[in-house]
């Protein structure tokens, strides 16, 4: 009741360094050594609120799903009745926000794609009226109404799948020397100098699937209209 500091575990250090990051000083985080931590929480050895282990670069090559999931197993027998996170789990609203704004990218990319595709659709319908004097003659000859919209229908997509690969490859080549050579930096106090980029197979797949279907339906409607007309 005298003196209320008696209450209170101190401990004298001297600072030695002061960290960095994203520009500003990390005021509320303190670095001490173990000895001193158990000291002033009052602890004894071996006690622990949470423990912090990385992976080795050569643990990391190829480190899949179920290598990750043996990992959590063997650290739940070495650290019983304790709660194993990876680093996504532990950020699990930061990662949440990044897939839903991935999400909404892939959203805006396809309305733009499909707003492109429209000049697939009237290129192809101005095509066919300029050959039809040549869809007569193929008539004519004998070719069925099916085999012409099947020429013209191929001809299309085509054109939808030609761009399809030069813009995908012309994608994956930045990607490439974005992970490479940092040719987009970051401006500012970063943990990384450059932008980065972390190429997956599957959103090229996913990409190139919209595409190709939005090619294919977008040159079969004119095809259709005409032929129906």
């Amino acid at each position: 009741v005298v003196n209320p500091m008696e209450g209170l575990n101190t401990l004298t250090l001297r600072p030695s360094a002061t960290v960095k990051t994203d520009g500003e000083i990390q005021e509320n985080i303190l670095y001490i050594d173990d000895a001193s931590a158990h000291q002033l929480t009052g602890t004894p050895e071996n006690h622990y609120s949470s423990v912090e282990i990385y992976l080795t670069p050569e643990s990391k090559t190829n480190l899949t799903p179920r290598k990750m999931k043996g990992i959590a197993q063997s650290l739940a027998q070495i650290f019983p009745g304790c709660s194993i996170k990876d680093k996504q789990q532990q950020n699990s609203t930061l990662y949440k926000v990044m897939k839903a704004e991935k999400f909404a990218v892939y959203l805006i990319l396809f309305f733009v794609i499909i707003i492109i595709s429209i000049n697939i659709f009237s290129c192809l319908s101005m095509l066919i009226t300029e050959k039809r004097e040549d869809i007569e003659t193929y008539l004519s000859l004998g070719a069925t109404k099916e085999l012409v919209a099947k020429i013209f229908h191929l001809h299309g997509f085509l054109i939808s799948l030609t761009g399809c690969i030069i813009g995908t490859a012309i994608g994956i080549v930045l990607a490439l020397v974005q992970q490479e050579f940092g040719i987009i930096s970051l401006s500012g106090s970063y943990l990384i100098d450059a932008y980065p980029v972390d190429l997956r197979i599957t959103d090229i797949l996913i990409i190139c699937s919209g595409v190709t279907a939005i090619g294919f339906l977008i040159s079969y409607l004119p095809v259709k209209k005409f032929f129906k007309n």
